[in-house]
C-alpha cells in the first residue's frame, strides 16, 4: 500500500471520530436546555477542558498551521470545553454545594502528576543526561537537545493521560444515579407511599435521551479511533532524516525524536484502548443497572397489587353473627 493511500485511508476512520467528538457539545448543550445541569459532572468537564488546552494550546504551531477545518475544530473544541466547564461551575454555585470538592482537586492534580510522570520518564535519557553527562561538547548539545525535545511532548502525554480518565467521574455519577428508586426523570419528584408501600406512580431513575445520545457520540469517538489506530498499525516505510557524517550529533538527536513519536504514537493507541473499554463498559453497566431496577420495582409492585386486592376481597366478605348470642355460658338448659 502507498503512503498516500494509506493516509487517505485512514482519513475516512479518522474525520468520523472527531466529527463526533465535536457533536458531543452541542448534544451536551441541548440536554442543558431541555433537561438541565442535573447528573452532569464538573470533574469531567474541567479534565476535558485541561485535555484540550494541554493538547492544543501548548503547540500553537499545530493548531493554526495545519489547515483551516482543522484549526476550527480545534478551536471550537476549546472553547467549547471552556464554555461547557463553566456552565457546569456556575450550576453548582448555584446550588451552594461548590464545585471545588476535595475529590475534585484531588483527581485533577492525581490526573496531572500521574500524566506528568508517564510523559516525562519513559525515556531514561533525562535522567542520564542530568546524572552522568557526557564529556563531549557536540554529544552534551544532543543530549540537551533531546531533553528539551523530550520536554516539549510533556503537555501532550498529559492530554493523552487526562483523555483516558476524564469521562470516569461522569460515568460513575450516572452509574450512581440511575437504578433508583424514588424519582422520575430529573424534574418531576415522585414521593413514596403514607404507609411505606411503593406507589404505582413511583419510577426508576433513568438516563435521558439527551444523555444517551451524549454518552453515544463519546463511544463513536474513541471506537473510530481504535479503527484509525489499528489500520495504522499496517507497516509503513518512514523516509530517512537527513544526516551529517562529519558528527554523530545530527543523528542522534533525529533517532532521539523518532523515538520519542513511536513512544507518544503508542501512548495515543494506550488511551485510545483504555477510554473505549472505559466508556462501553460503564454504559453496558448503566444499562444492565437500569433493567434489574426496573424489573425488580415490577415485582415489588405485582406483589404488593396482589396483597392489596387480597386486603379488599378479605374485607368486603359479611361478617359471621353467633346463633346462640355472644355469651355461651349463662344460656339456661331446662331440665
Amino acid at each position: 500500500m502507498h503512503w498516500s493511500d494509506l493516509v487517505q485511508s485512514s482519513i475516512l476512520l479518522r474525520v468520523p471520530g472527531d466529527v463526533a467528538l465535536v457533536l458531543s457539545y452541542p448534544i451536551l448543550w441541548w440536554r442543558f436546555y431541555s433537561v438541565g445541569l442535573a447528573a452532569i459532572s464538573f470533574e469531567t468537564q474541567l479534565l476535558h477542558a485541561l485535555v484540550f488546552f494541554f493538547r492544543y494550546l501548548c503547540y500553537p504551531q499545530d493548531l493554526l498551521y495545519v489547515s483551516t477545518l482543522n484549526s476550527l475544530a480545534k478551536l471550537l473544541l476549546v472553547v467549547c470545553s471552556i464554555l461547557t466547564a463553566i456552565a457546569v461551575f456556575c450550576h453548582e454555585r448555584s446550588l451552594m454545594t461548590g464545585p471545588f470538592k476535595p475529590r475534585t482537586i484531588f483527581l485533577s492534580l492525581t490526573c496531572l502528576t500521574i500524566a506528568a510522570y508517564v510523559a516525562i520518564f519513559p525515556t531514561p535519557l533525562l535522567l542520564y543526561t542530568y546524572i552522568w553527562p557526557s564529556t563531549d561538547v557536540g554529544l552534551r548539545a544532543a543530549e540537551r537537545a533531546l531533553t528539551w525535545s523530550r520536554l516539549s511532548y510533556v503537555p501532550w502525554g498529559v492530554s493523552q493521560v487526562l483523555g483516558m480518565v476524564a469521562m470516569v467521574p461522569q460515568l460513575r455519577l450516572l452509574y450512581r444515579y440511575t437504578g433508583k428508586t424514588g424519582c422520575v426523570d430529573h424534574d418531576i419528584a415522585s414521593t413514596s407511599h403514607p404507609d411505606g408501600k411503593i406507589s404505582p406512580k413511583m419510577k426508576i431513575a433513568e438516563v435521558d435521551h439527551p444523555m444517551w445520545y451524549y454518552l453515544l457520540s463519546m463511544a463513536m469517538f474513541r471506537s473510530f479511533y481504535i479503527l484509525y489506530w489499528l489500520h495504522r498499525l499496517v507497516p509503513e516505510i518512514t523516509p530517512s532524516l537527513p544526516l551529517d557524517d562529519n558528527s554523530g550529533v545530527l543523528s542522534i538527536i533525529s533517532d532521539g525524536k523518532r523515538a520519542f513519536a513511536l513512544e507518544n504514537l503508542n501512548l495515543m493507541r494506550i488511551g485510545a484502548v483504555v477510554q473505549t473499554v472505559i466508556i462501553h463498559g460503564f454504559i453496558v453497566a448503566i444499562v444492565v443497572r437500569e433493567n434489574r431496577a426496573k424489573r425488580q420495582l415490577r415485582q415489588q409492585q405485582h406483589l404488593q397489587q396482589r396483597m392489596f386486592c387480597s386486603e379488599r376481597a378479605a374485607d368486603s366478605l359479611p361478617e359471621k353473627t353467633p346463633i346462640l348470642g355472644h355469651d355461651v355460658k349463662n344460656i339456661s338448659i331446662p331440665r
